[in-house]
């Protein structure tokens, strides 16, 4: 089924347009492809339940998985609740202040019931004056760099490696700033960045009901679609609309506010596709648009972008190069991914930093992007990421 992406969209969010004579239909290896990508974008508790209201049956591989993945959630969702918790009371005895990022939040404040928005890890921003300080607590306390932390310089890394906690339960994410810099002002701050966050505008943090900091609902709109839009061009798995849709629906976004950022910050193009998306899949969502919207066409098929948010992540890399060339001068570009520092290789290999071992990838390292670029080559997902990319890196 040339059209599955799609057909999981709609069976994710819009399922009334699903009939069960289609679902009849599916052959094995389309069942076992459903399965695998529900698993691979963590979307097997959010599909069970639409599926459920529906009055929908699957075929029963589908179902046992499902079942498998709502219990799983359920679990995963508990260890890392309770991390969380962990974590925070830890840095608030030590005088480091946190703001909880993305799943922990939206999963526990915003979805109705945690499980239907499994996560991955546990993100938390901090100051990067404390990055040092924090680090060093969590060693003391039991928890895991997933590579030695001392080769790293700590004081200039946007995203730390992974550190596990205790029994490796779950991974933590340390975060020092929310975005990377604007692709075409690399000179403009961050608008979610604040110097002093804890302290910083109400409009900024509130306090969540599990007595932790986290970014308002507008803020937190903002984020997601930035995160959407630019950071992964859609490839990010179709929470991002359920997340979204749902934090509409609580009605506390300050529209003229979060207009205003993303002028700001030049995110207008990226935020409006986002929004639009999820106006196409998510029914009962009041967008308050901005009088600029009409400046910021396009002829961009909104189903073909929201369609990318399921591709496979083997994909991933090949389709960040084509992508990057569409828009860099390709021999620059080539240069900033080969030369990169050992502790990045090291990480990314999953190898100590001084093994000699290191050196032998990076001859692997271009090879393996070399075929990841042909492997994407008639993708037809491919195309579409890259007309979004280059659309969104182009000039107002």
């Amino acid at each position: 089924m040339d059209q599955l992406p799609l057909f999981l969209l709609d069976l994710l969010f819009r399922p009334e347009n699903v009939r069960q004579l289609q679902i009849d239909n599916l052959n094995e290896e389309e069942v076992s492809l459903l399965a695998r990508t529900c698993a691979q974008h963590r979307i097997g508790p959010l599909l069970s339940e639409s599926i459920k209201k529906a009055n929908l049956s699957v075929p029963d591989t589908l179902s046992d998985y499902l079942t498998k993945a709502n219990k799983k959630s359920i679990q995963r969702y508990l260890a890392i609740q309770s991390e969380l918790i962990a974590i925070n009371k830890l840095f608030s005895e030590n005088e480091i202040p946190l703001v909880v990022l993305k799943g922990a939040v939206i999963s526990s404040d915003v979805y109705p019931s945690p499980h239907l928005r499994p996560m991955r890890d546990l993100d938390v921003l901090i100051e990067r004056k404390d990055t040092k300080k924090a680090v060093q607590l969590l060693k003391d306390n039991g928890y895991t760099p997933e590579i030695n932390l001392d080769v790293f310089d700590l004081d200039a890394t946007k995203d730390f490696p992974n550190i596990y906690s205790p029994h490796r339960r779950c991974i933590i994410e340390l975060h020092i700033q929310v975005l990377d810099s604007h692709p075409k002002r690399p000179d403009l701050l961050d608008v979610l960045d604040c110097k002093e966050f804890a302290k910083s505008a109400s409009d900024i943090l509130k306090h969540s009901k599990y007595n932790y900091h986290h970014f308002s609902d507008t803020i937190m709109l903002l984020h997601l679609a930035i995160h959407a839009s630019y950071s992964h061009t859609f490839n990010c798995g179709p929470l991002f609309i359920s997340d979204i849709g749902m934090l509409i629906q609580r009605n506390e976004v300050n529209w003229p506010r979060f207009w205003e950022l993303c002028e700001e910050g030049q995110w207008t193009k990226g935020c409006l596709i986002t929004l639009q998306i999820v106006e196409l899949y998510w029914s009962n969502v009041t967008i308050d648009w901005p009088t600029s919207q009409d400046s910021f066409t396009h002829n961009l098929n909104l189903s073909s972008i929201a369609a990318l948010s399921l591709q496979n992540l083997e994909y991933k890399e090949g389709i960040g190069l084509r992508k990057n060339i569409a828009t860099q001068h390709w021999f620059i570009y080539a240069l900033k991914k080969l030369i990169i520092p050992k502790a990045n290789l090291a990480r990314a290999y999953n190898i100590e930093v001084t093994s000699w071992k290191l050196y032998l990838f990076y001859i692997i390292r271009p090879f393996n992007r070399l075929m990841s670029f042909f492997r994407t080559k008639n993708d037809p997902d491919t195309k579409t990421s890259v007309q979004v990319h280059t659309y969104l890196e182009s000039k107002d």
